[in-house]
């Protein structure tokens, strides 16, 4: 995932074939959204989420390492 907000996000598949609706699955948090993929350029993806997020939530999301890991600890301040 290289950007996020309430309404969708930008991901970064490579050569995957990815369909046009796809849930993405949240490590450790067994969280599923919902997402219709409105984007396609090279290897970078641009969904929309079927049901938009909420500011805390992503906030969260954007202060963790990888939210796709297993480790969701947020990244240290320094």
């Amino acid at each position: 995932m290289t950007d996020i907000s309430e309404g969708g996000a930008s991901l970064r598949v490579g050569k995957s074939q990815v369909p046009d609706h796809v849930y993405l699955v949240l490590g450790s948090f067994d969280y599923v959204i919902g997402s219709v993929v409105v984007d396609r350029q090279g290897g970078t993806l641009h969904v929309c989420f079927v049901k938009e997020l909420t500011p805390y939530f992503v906030n969260r999301l954007s202060r963790m390492r990888s939210p796709f890991g297993h480790s969701g600890e947020p990244d240290k301040q320094i």
